[in-house]
């Protein structure tokens, strides 16, 4: 069902649906005009009301967010001369037709890809370049896991990329170390603080005053390159 609610003078439209197990009222905003809620079975509407009141600080911050978001060019879509981030630089998007090798690559300012033909499908060439960005970013990441575990003296028994669309990276009591492949898009001085960040849990399994001083130890600057994530994360993820 469909419901609209007034938070602070702004009236925002509710896609409200209910599942039969859930025991929590689940709140997220996919863009800046709805927001859609997941709740429990027979949750009466205004359970419902009272907790998007009590989140209004945070819903009314993410649709601005949302807001802001959409007047970035950059990441906004696939297509012949659209803007791009690689490692933190912006490229502009090139097909090349009747060619196909290399499938992706860069000349200059440039992301180029070689296509086969005009007839391609959009969804083929998101496939051609979210792989070419997940080849990147494993070669990148296990580079610098490497050389950050060189320093911090740790031992990670395997690196893993992950097609995520929140979370950059985690480290797993195994000793895996996950990272999102989005994070290429990112400066590599934030690519470093993600992988210090998850070796720092090697020696330090939770965020404890301990791990931040750890952390700050080998990135310095960690809170700007996380500050930097914070912000400019939902770009990374708007595309593919």
């Amino acid at each position: 069902m469909d419901k609209t609610i007034t938070l602070k003078d702004m009236p925002i439209l509710c896609h409200i649906t209910y599942q039969k197990n859930r025991k929590t009222v689940q709140l997220k905003l996919t863009n800046s005009n709805s927001l859609d809620i997941v709740a429990p079975l027979g949750c009466q509407l205004a359970t419902i009301e009272k907790i998007v009141a009590q989140k209004s600080k945070w819903v009314l911050s993410r649709i601005a967010q949302l807001t802001a978001l959409s007047a970035i060019p950059v990441n906004r879509q696939i297509q012949d001369g659209a803007a791009i981030l690689y490692e933190g630089e912006i490229f502009q998007l090139r097909f090349l037709y009747n060619n196909t090798t290399p499938p992706v690559y860069i000349s200059g300012q440039d992301l180029v890809i070689a296509l086969p033909d005009q007839s391609v499908s959009p969804k083929y060439i998101a496939t051609q370049l979210s792989k070419w960005y997940g080849h990147a970013a494993a070669r990148q990441l296990a580079h610098k896991t490497s050389y950050w575990s060189a320093k911090l003296k740790v031992c990670p028994k395997r690196i893993s990329i992950k097609d995520q669309k929140t979370r950059w990276g985690s480290c797993s009591s195994s000793g895996t170390v996950s990272y999102n492949w989005r994070i290429i898009m990112a400066p590599p001085s934030v690519m470093d603080y993600l992988v210090i960040h998850e070796l720092c849990h090697f020696l330090e399994p939770n965020h404890s005053r301990k791990f931040w001083s750890l952390v700050e130890k080998f990135s310095p600057t960690y809170r700007q390159e996380r500050n930097w994530l914070k912000k400019n994360g939902p770009l990374l993820s708007r595309i593919l």
